[in-house]
C-alpha cells in the first residue's frame, strides 16, 4: 500500500458484502485487513486516523487496499466529502440498488459505482435511450455503473427464454458498452432454468453448494476470452463515455462505435436470439472527418482478416445461431497499423 485509501464498500445489510469481501480478498491486487467491518467512519473515529492507516499497514507494496463496511451507507455528505479529501482517488463501491434518480442522486454525493439498469435493458430502444443518459448526460461524471449480466439474486428473464445465443450478445454488449462489466457463476454455461414466474435461479448456489462443469456442451468460454483479450488490446472498449450510436437499419441490430484516440472500434449486435438479421449499415465515416465516399482499412476482431470498405454503406447478416455479433476496428487514412 503506497498510503492511501483506494475503495470503500457500503450497502444494506443481507446484501452480498461478506461474500464480496473473500472475493476481493483473493485477488493478489487486492488487500483487505482481516476484520470484514472496520466500522471507522461511521462509529469509530475516536480511534485515531493513524489506528485506521495500520490495518492496512501489511498491504503488500503496489496492492490496492480497502475495506468494505455496510453502514457506511449512512455517511453524511460532509463525512464523504471528508474522506475524499484525505484520499482524492477513492472509490465507494455501492452494493445499494435502487430506483434510477436516487441511484443518481447517490452518485452525485460520492456513491460513485454501483450496479446499474443494464441487466433489463433488452431491445433496441431502452439500451439507447440508457446509454445515451449515462454517457452523454451529466451522469458521466458521476457514475461508474457495474454491467452485470446476471448475478446471484438475478436470473433475468431475458435470459430464461434466449438460449445460448442470448447470453453470447448480452456478454458481448456487457463487455463492449460497459467500462467494467461481471458475470456470475453459471453464466459460463448458460445456466437458467428459473423459479417459475420469478428472476430467481432455481437452483441457486444461495442455498446449496454445486459443482459446476464449466467445459459441458454448449458453454461459451470461446467468447468470454475474446472479449477480454479484446479490452486488453482496445483502449477504446475500456472506457466508457465516449459512445456513439450509428445507424443500422433494422430494429433489432444496434449498432454504436467506441474511440480512444486513434482506436475506433465498432460492434454490431444481433439482440434477437432466435432470428437471424439481415441490414444495411453505415461506417461511421463523419466521426473520423471523412466523406461518405470514402474508404478505410477494416479488421475483423473475431476472425482476424483485414479488408477495405468503400463509401459508408455496408450490407451485413448476424446469424443468433452461428455470429450473433460483429467487432471491427476502423483503421482511418494516416493512422498506424
Amino acid at each position: 500500500m503506497n498510503g492511501s485509501l483506494s475503495f470503500l464498500g457500503l450497502g444494506a445489510q443481507k446484501s452480498g458484502s461478506t461474500w464480496l469481501y473473500f472475493m476481493l480478498r483473493e485477488h493478489p491486487g487486492l488487500y483487505l485487513p482481516p476484520v470484514k467491518e472496520l466500522h471507522f467512519w461511521d462509529r469509530d473515529r475516536a480511534l485515531g486516523l493513524d489506528w485506521y492507516r495500520a490495518q492496512f499497514a501489511p498491504a503488500p507494496a503496489g496492492t490496492k487496499a480497502g475495506e468494505i463496511t455496510p453502514a457506511y451507507a449512512i455517511l453524511s455528505h460532509e463525512l464523504i466529502a471528508e474522506v475524499r479529501r484525505r484520499d482524492p482517488g477513492v472509490i465507494f463501491l455501492a452494493e445499494a440498488f435502487t430506483r434510477p434518480k436516487v441511484m443518481k442522486r447517490l452518485a452525485k454525493i460520492g456513491f460513485s459505482q454501483s450496479y446499474s439498469y443494464f441487466t433489463w435493458r433488452n431491445d433496441k430502444a431502452g439500451l439507447t435511450e440508457y446509454l445515451t443518459e449515462l454517457t452523454q448526460t451529466d451522469s458521466r461524471l458521476v457514475m461508474r455503473p457495474n454491467f452485470f449480466v446476471n448475478t446471484p439474486d438475478i436470473n433475468p428473464r431475458f435470459l430464461q427464454s434466449s438460449g445460448r445465443p442470448g447470453f453470447r450478445t448480452r456478454l458481448v454488449l456487457a463487455a463492449t458498452l460497459g467500462g467494467n462489466y461481471g458475470v456470475y457463476n453459471g453464466f459460463e454455461i448458460c445456466e437458467a432454468a428459473p423459479v417459475p414466474g420469478k428472476e430467481e435461479y432455481l437452483d441457486s448456489e444461495k442455498y446449496q453448494l454445486r459443482a459446476w462443469d464449466m467445459d459441458q456442451p454448449g458453454h461459451i468460454q470461446d467468447d468470454i476470452r475474446l472479449v477480454n483479450r479484446l479490452r486488453r488490446d482496445h483502449p477504446a472498449l475500456r472506457q466508457f463515455t465516449d459512445l456513439t450510436f450509428c445507424p443500422a437499419h433494422h430494429d433489432q441490430v444496434l449498432a454504436y462505435a467506441k474511440r480512444a484516440g486513434d482506436d475506433f472500434v465498432l460492434v454490431h449486435v444481433n439482440l434477437d436470439p432466435h432470428n437471424s438479421a439481415a441490414f444495411h449499415f453505415e461506417i461511421p465515416l463523419w466521426e473520423l472527418g471523412l466523406p461518405d465516399d470514402a474508404s478505410v482499412e477494416v479488421r475483423d476482431l473475431i476472425h482476424g482478416n483485414s479488408f477495405t470498405w468503400h463509401g459508408k454503406t455496408q450490407w451485413l447478416e448476424l446469424d443468433p445461431q452461428t455470429r450473433p455479433y460483429a467487432i471491427w476496428q476502423i483503421i482511418a487514412p494516416g493512422v498506424a497499423r
